[in-house]
C-alpha cells in the first residue's frame, strides 16, 4: 500500500472542485459565516440583526451545498451539454437567492422547520439524483453504498483530524504560554466538518456510472452487521410492540402517544435492514431474506394501526400540530410502502427516497402543508373553547370577564402559546378589538412565550405555565437567599418535612409530628389532614397555620414568572399568638393540582420563634 503524495492529493482535490465547484464554494461559505457567528458579540439589537443576517446566509449556503452536490450528478447521468448545465445551475442560484430574500429577520419556528424539511428533502434528492431513469437497481444500491461508506469515513477522518489539531493547539498553548482564544478550537471544528468533510465526501462519489449496475460487490461485514445487529433490534422492537398491542386488546386501554415514535423507529430500522441486504436476496444461501421482507411488511400493518390510534387520540383532544401532522404523514407513507412491496412484483427501491423527497417538499408549503393544516386545526380548537363559554360576540371578537374552568384556561393558554410562538401574535388579531401593534415595538419579537402572555393578558386571562399542564408545580428558595434571624429568639433548621407517597395528602405520609425544646418553652409541630400545620406549646397555647392561602399565593405568584426559584421572602409566612410569633420559612414545596384543587405533595420548612415580652 502506497501513501498518496501531496501532488496526488492536490490533483484529486482540484478534480473534485472542478466537478462540484458550487457545492464546495457553498461549503466554504457555510464554514466562514459559522465562524463569524462564533466570534460575534451577542449583545445589542444591532448585533442581533447581524447574527440573523449571518444565519440566513448560512442556511442558504447549506441548502446550496446539498443542491450543488446533486445537480452535477444528475447532469452527468443525463449527459447534458455545458450550456444546459450552466442554465440549470443559474436557475438554481436564482432559487437560492429568492429563498434568502424571503427569509425574515426573525427566524421563527416555521422558518427553521421549513429549512429542516428542505435540507432533508435535498439529502434524499442526492440519494437518487443520478438514477432518475428506470431500472439500474443494483447501480442505485451500489451508489448509495459508496455514498454511505464515504459519509462514515468522512466522519471518522474528521474526528481524528480534529483531535490531532486540538491536542496540538493545546500543547502550543501550555508549552509556549500562547494564551490561545478558546474559540479557535470551535473554528477548526467548523472548518473540518464544514469544508474538509464535504470535500472528502464529494471526492469519493463514483464517476463511471455504467459500471455500477454490473458491479457485484457486497461487503461481508455489511451482511453480518445487518443480520446480527439490525435484525436483532427489529426482532426486539417487534416483540415489545406486539406485546404492548396485546396488552391494549386485553385491558381495553387506549395506546399512549409515545408508542408512535417507537413504531416509527421500528419501521425505520426494519426498512434500513431490508435495503442493506436487498442485493443478495436472490442468492441461494439467502432465500430467507424474501420471507423476512414479506413478513416484515405484513407485520407492519397492526403496528401502523397502533400508531394511528395513538395519534388519533391526541389529535381528537388537542388538534393537529406540526409534530402530529408528520406522525400522521409517516403512518400513511408506511402503509403505502408496505402495500407497494407486498403487491407489486417488480419492486423499485428508488421509490423510498423519491417518495420521501416529494413528501418533505410538498409538506412545507400550501394549504395541505404542515403549517397551514396545523394553524387551521388549532384555530378551530381555540374557537371551540371560546364557543363553550360564549366568549365571542356577533363580530367574532373575544368577550372578557367570564369565568373559565382551570382545565379550559390551561388548554386556552397552551393553544394561544402555540399559535403565537409558531405563527406569530398577529394570528390572534381577528379575535381582538385592540390592535396588537400597540403591544409590541416595531422590531420586537412576536414569536415568543412573552408575546403569548401579553396576548392572554389583553384578553383578561392569566398565563398558565407549563407546570399546570403537567399538574405539578415545584418551587424552592434560591440558593443565595439569606434568612434573617436577628429579630428571633429561636431558629430551627429543617423543623418539619412532609412527603406524600400518594397523589393526595390524606394518604400515607412521613414525619407528621415533630417536637422541639426552645429557649422559653417546648413545642410540637404536626400536619393536619393536608390542610394546616398545628403548633402546640407545652404551656398551653395552640396556633394553627392554614396552608390553603399559602398555596393560592404561591400559585398566583408563579403564574407571572417563568422560574421555579423564588426569593426567600416569597416563601415565608408569619403567624402570631399571645406569647410568640412563629415564622414559617418554606425551603421547597411541590404542589399538585387535581380537579381544580391544589394540594401540597411535599414541603420542608425552617421555623423561627420570637417570644413576646
Amino acid at each position: 500500500m502506497t501513501i498518496p503524495s501531496l501532488n496526488y492529493l492536490f490533483r484529486a482535490s482540484a478534480a473534485t472542485f472542478k466537478r462540484f465547484p458550487l457545492g464546495i464554494i457553498a461549503a466554504i461559505l457555510c464554514s466562514f459565516f459559522a465562524c463569524r457567528l462564533v466570534h460575534l458579540n451577542h449583545d445589542g439589537s444591532g448585533q442581533k440583526y447581524v447574527e440573523s443576517y449571518y444565519t440566513r446566509i448560512l442556511m442558504t449556503c447549506y441548502l446550496g451545498m446539498l443542491l450543488f452536490i446533486a445537480l452535477p450528478l444528475l447532469v452527468e447521468r443525463l449527459k447534458w451539454s455545458l450550456k444546459q448545465n450552466v442554465l440549470l445551475q443559474a436557475v438554481c442560484l436564482g432559487l437560492l437567492l429568492t429563498y434568502f430574500l424571503s427569509l425574515p429577520v426573525q427566524l421563527h419556528t416555521i422558518v427553521c422547520t421549513r429549512f429542516v424539511l428542505y435540507a432533508l428533502g435535498l439529502l434524499f434528492f442526492v440519494a437518487f439524483a443520478p438514477f432518475m431513469k428506470r431500472g439500474e437497481m443494483n447501480g442505485f444500491w451500489q451508489y448509495n453504498r459508496i455514498a454511505f461508506l464515504r459519509i462514515f469515513m468522512a466522519g471518522l477522518y474528521s474526528g481524528v483530524l480534529y483531535i490531532g489539531i486540538a491536542v496540538g493547539l493545546l500543547a502550543i498553548d501550555k508549552l509556549f504560554n500562547a494564551n490561545l482564544d478558546g474559540k479557535i478550537y470551535i473554528d477548526f471544528w467548523i472548518i473540518i466538518v464544514g469544508v474538509f468533510a464535504p470535500w472528502f465526501f464529494m471526492a469519493g462519489l463514483p464517476e463511471r456510472w455504467e459500471e455500477l449496475d454490473s458491479l457485484q460487490m457486497y461487503p461481508k461485514g455489511l451482511k453480518i452487521f445487518t443480520q446480527y445487529i439490525l435484525l436483532t433490534l427489529v426482532a426486539i422492537y417487534g416483540i415489545i410492540l406486539y406485546s404492548y398491542g396485546f396488552k391494549i386488546v386485553v385491558t381495553s386501554h387506549w395506546p399512549v402517544g409515545w408508542v408512535a415514535y417507537l413504531v416509527i423507529g421500528f419501521s425505520v430500522v426494519g426498512m434500513l435492514s431490508i435495503l442493506l441486504i436487498w442485493p443478495i436476496q436472490n442468492d441461494t444461501d439467502n432465500k430467507w431474506i424474501k420471507t423476512f421482507i414479506r413478513f416484515f411488511y405484513i407485520g407492519l400493518f397492526p403496528l401502523i394501526l397502533l400508531l394511528s390510534l395513538a395519534i388519533y387520540k391526541r389529535i381528537a383532544q388537542y388538534g393537529v400540530t406540526e409534530d402530529r401532522y408528520f406522525v400522521v404523514l409517516t403512518a400513511i407513507w408506511l402503509a403505502f410502502i408496505a402495500f407497494y412491496f407486498l403487491i407489486v412484483k417488480e419492486k423499485n427501491i428508488k421509490l423510498i427516497p423519491i417518495s420521501l423527497c416529494l413528501i418533505l417538499f410538498a409538506s412545507s408549503f400550501g394549504p395541505w402543508g404542515t403549517f397551514d393544516v396545523s394553524k387551521r386545526s388549532q384555530l378551530r380548537h381555540l374557537e371551540g373553547i371560546f364557543n363553550r363559554y360564549a366568549l365571542l360576540d356577533e363580530s367574532k371578537h373575544y368577550v372578557s370577564g367570564k369565568i373559565i374552568k382551570w382545565q379550559d384556561e390551561s388548554e386556552l393558554s397552551s393553544v394561544v402559546q402555540y399559535l403565537v410562538e409558531v405563527h406569530g401574535a398577529n394570528v390572534m388579531q381577528p379575535y381582538l378589538r385592540q390592535s396588537l401593534d400597540s403591544l409590541f415595538k416595531k422590531n420586537s419579537f412576536k414569536y415568543s412565550r412573552e408575546s403569548a402572555e401579553k396576548v392572554l393578558k389583553l384578553m383578561g386571562l392569566s398565563y398558565v405555565s407549563s407546570w399546570d399542564k403537567g399538574n405539578e408545580l415545584s418551587l424552592h428558595v434560591a440558593c443565595n437567599s439569606v434568612v434573617h434571624v436577628a429579630d428571633y429568639d429561636d431558629y430551627i433548621p429543617n423543623a418539619f418535612y412532609f412527603y406524600s407517597y400518594q397523589d393526595r395528602l390524606e394518604k400515607d405520609s412521613l414525619f407528621l409530628k415533630s417536637g422541639y425544646k426552645l429557649s422559653q418553652d417546648s413545642m410540637t409541630v404536626s400536619f393536619r389532614q393536608g390542610k394546616a400545620i398545628d403548633i402546640v406549646f407545652q404551656k398551653g397555647e395552640r396556633l394553627s397555620f392554614d396552608l390553603l392561602p399559602i398555596i393560592n399565593s404561591l400559585v398566583k405568584f408563579k403564574s407571572i414568572i417563568s422560574d421555579d426559584t423564588l426569593p426567600a421572602e416569597k416563601m415565608a409566612f408569619i403567624i402570631s399568638g399571645r406569647k410568640a410569633d412563629v415564622k414559617m420559612q418554606f425551603r421547597d414545596m411541590v404542589i399538585r393540582r387535581e380537579k381544580d384543587e391544589d394540594h401540597i405533595q411535599r414541603f420542608s420548612i425552617d421555623m423561627l420563634v420570637r417570644w413576646k415580652k
